[in-house]
């Protein structure tokens, strides 16, 4: 009998030897990121395809850098690529625990939220697996979807019971509250306890951690919005009197390096920063359409003003950014009070839901016959248009979810409402528990954007600062000039102030772009989005006035 070939294997290279050493020790530290980041790829591959571009990078780096050394620059400047290798591995690195923590923070942004629809679900009747495959089909629950999507892989491919597929899913889980309350809610169900209880609880206490973060967020904002202003207050000041006192082409350097580098990287890191910290918004705008023909108009602007109206390159871009920015905020401001006036009357309609259910009406009807009842302009054209949607025929959800509004808690309250309405677990209880989590919801929202209020109002005053600042060393250095105290030092105080004469018009033009700047940060800080353009109108709108009535008081 013909025994069977042997099998033959490949001898391994010393390349691929030392791709394997270099592969192991990142395949044990990337196995975690990669899991909990969702990257659906083995972790050793992974560390393969690194370590083969760590060799590339290293070698081709070696190449250029001393071939720089050699034919361009004699200087250790030219070994500068040799760091690109530890670069690409940190970023390699970097990127899968990236992954992981804005899974963390999408799904604890949304949790307060969905844990009241769990809670309200569980009263009905229902589980939380239902709640996960509700969030399948709203849309308006992305991260909790995607965890949905993967309980139901668990669950239809793997052979997993529900509860193991839920607790397969939060087991790994980056976020430390949504495990324990998927494995708290497990617990309570297999030894036979109160799961609308337990539900009822974690909404709450999420609730209460959702109040505490607005505190914290409006006490930094707070102390940063400070540091900033004053950054941003004594540094044009500072440079305009350094001009004044030293001649020379330095105070023109550093002007430049200033408006170039620190004010942008100031912007960029406050903005992070910011973002970091702040509680997240899922509210949606438009302004792609209407910033494309904004920015248009800016850019014509510009050279209109200055060619055509002969002005100052610091008043042209004034102009442009004031061009610019008109339309912006008139739409941004329209959008987000439309937003923040259906949230201001969501309290008191779930409150007339509520009255309305224990009458005997159930909350189709209920919301039928409060859509003729005035709350404001917003929220009536949104209940006009669930009634127009259900008189076609439209389901419920579907006529949420076709509402044309920036407010994601108002879809997802309706939303709700819609959810009780077809499962029929629309009680009095159920729809007090709902209004009180809600109410609790947009009070703590309100408290905290009221609280920053007061750094808008600083923000709003810091370019008429600047500019008066300016001015008065002006008007300061021409009263200077005739005084005989200083008839000895005449020619050397005449070049400075020359000099000084000549540093106005670019520190005025950083005037106006950290003016322009200072109204991003506020928008950022007060209205959760940067696109809130009547912040910085009202900063570029202060400084243009400050410009024409500082000469005329001073």
């Amino acid at each position: 009998m013909k025994s069977p070939p042997a099998t033959s294997f490949r001898k391994l290279s010393c390349l691929d030897l030392l791709l394997l050493k270099i592969a192991d020790p990142l395949s044990v530290r990337l196995s975690t990121p990669l899991f909990k980041g969702l990257w659906f790829k083995s972790p050793r591959a992974y560390a393969i395809a690194v370590a083969k571009a760590l060799l590339s990078t290293t070698m081709l780096s070696m190449v250029v850098g001393f071939t720089a050394y050699i034919y361009v620059l004699r200087s250790p400047l030219a070994f500068l690529p040799l760091l690109s290798p530890v670069l690409l591995l940190a970023v390699c690195l970097y990127l899968p625990q990236a992954s992981a923590k804005q899974r963390k923070s999408r799904v604890e942004a949304e949790l307060p939220i969905f844990s009241v629809l769990a809670s309200v679900m569980a009263v009905t009747g229902l589980s939380l697996v239902r709640t996960f495959e509700i969030s399948l089909t709203s849309r308006l629950f992305p991260a909790m979807a995607r965890e949905a999507a993967l309980l139901k892989r668990n669950s239809l491919y793997f052979n997993r019971s529900p509860l193991e597929a839920l607790e397969e899913v939060a087991r790994e889980h980056p976020s430390d509250a949504f495990r324990q309350w998927i494995l708290g809610y497990t617990s309570v169900l297999r030894s036979g306890g109160d799961v609308a209880a337990y539900l009822a609880s974690k909404a709450r206490e999420f609730l209460r951690v959702l109040e505490r973060k607005w505190v914290n967020y409006a006490n930094t904002t707070n102390v940063l919005g400070e540091a900033v202003l004053a950054l941003f207050l004594i540094c044009p000041l500072s440079i305009a009197l350094m001009s004044l006192i030293f001649a020379g082409e330095l105070s023109l350097w550093l002007n430049n390096i200033y408006s170039l580098v620190v004010v942008p990287c100031v912007a960029l890191a406050s903005s992070a920063f910011i973002h970091a910290i702040q509680p997240k918004s899922f509210n949606s705008y438009e302004f792609a359409r209407p910033a494309i023909a904004s920015l248009t108009m800016g850019a014509v602007a510009l050279p209109a003003s200055a060619l055509l109206l002969g002005l100052e390159p610091y008043e042209a871009l004034l102009v442009s950014l004031l061009t610019l920015s008109t339309p912006l905020a008139i739409l941004s401001h329209l959008q987000l009070k439309s937003a923040s006036q259906a949230e201001k009357a969501l309290p008191d309609f779930l409150r007339d839901v509520t009255e309305q259910v224990k009458l005997g009406f159930d909350i189709r009807e209920s919301l039928f016959r409060l859509s003729y009842r005035s709350y404001n302009k917003h929220f009536d054209q949104l209940l006009a248009s669930i009634r127009s949607h259900l008189a076609l025929g439209v389901s419920f959800q579907e006529a949420i979810l076709a509402l044309k509004t920036s407010s994601w808690t108002v879809k997802s309250v309706l939303l709700i409402l819609a959810q009780l309405s077809e499962s029929g677990g629309g009680r009095p209880m159920v729809m007090e528990m709902l209004t009180d989590y809600v109410s609790h919801y947009c009070a703590a929202k309100a408290a905290g954007k009221s609280s920053v209020k007061l750094q808008v109002y600083v923000g709003y005053g810091a370019p008429a600062f600047m500019v008066a600042g300016v001015v008065m060393l002006e008007s300061l250095a021409k009263q200077l000039m005739p005084l005989p105290e200083i008839a000895s030092t005449q020619a050397t105080f005449a070049f400075s102030y020359a000099s000084f004469q000549g540093v106005v018009p670019t520190v005025m033009l950083m005037v106006v772009v950290t003016s322009f700047i200072i109204g991003v940060i506020i928008a950022k800080v007060s209205d959760m989005t940067s696109f809130s353009f009547k912040h910085p109108l009202t900063c570029l709108a202060v400084a243009a006035i400050s410009m024409k009535a500082a000469p005329l008081i001073v």
